[in-house]
């Protein structure tokens, strides 16, 4: 039928004992890849239908997620996952790696993901704060200046609160996004 169809394996799905738990943690892992892929370039997000189920047979458990059908597009190519280690990893899928294992680099990614608001925007700024210990911490690195954490922390205020003051140089959302962008990479 021409349509193109993945197959998302992880090892987060060892154990789950129903469809649900099964819908949920498949959800969160695409979340976390379109974030990374959204980190490093324009993407796409593939829909997920919440289909999903456990099936045991002969005391093996098979566990099927059923997504909708769609195309994953990162720089207007199609993203597949090769599972086969054929090819040199790529950076999007070191930093999916990398969230299995740290709860900081997943919420970052997954607000980053969802980044079309300004909640989301500041949640990746204080997640990435607290892991680092403090905004002094980030200004120390580089990977801020104390204006733009100013500008940030204004502008973001002033969108997600009803009695926030306008900022006088209010950031855009696409600089903000670049900001938060820029500190994930860091």
């Amino acid at each position: 039928d021409g349509v193109r169809r993945y197959c998302l394996n992880s090892t987060r799905f060892d154990g789950l004992g129903d469809g649900n738990e099964v819908r949920v943690t498949g959800a969160e892992l695409l979340m976390r890849m379109y974030g990374a892929l959204k980190l490093h370039g324009d993407a796409e997000m593939l829909n997920f239908s919440g289909v999903a189920y456990c099936h045991r047979a002969n005391d093996q458990r098979d566990t099927h997620i059923l997504l909708a059908p769609a195309v994953m597009r990162v720089r207007g190519g199609p993203f597949e996952v090769d599972t086969g280690g054929l090819r040199p990893r790529s950076e999007a899928e070191r930093v999916v790696d990398l969230a299995e294992g740290d709860n900081n680099v997943a919420d970052a990614l997954t607000h980053f993901a969802r980044s079309n608001d300004w909640y989301d925007i500041y949640k990746i700024f204080e997640v990435i704060r607290l892991d680092i210990g403090s905004e002094d911490a980030l200004i120390a690195k580089g990977w801020l200046t104390k204006a733009s954490i100013q500008g940030l922390r204004q502008t973001a205020n002033f969108y997600r609160h009803a009695r926030a003051l306008r900022p006088k140089c209010p950031l855009t959302h696409q600089e903000a996004v670049a900001i938060t962008r820029a500190l994930m990479r860091a």
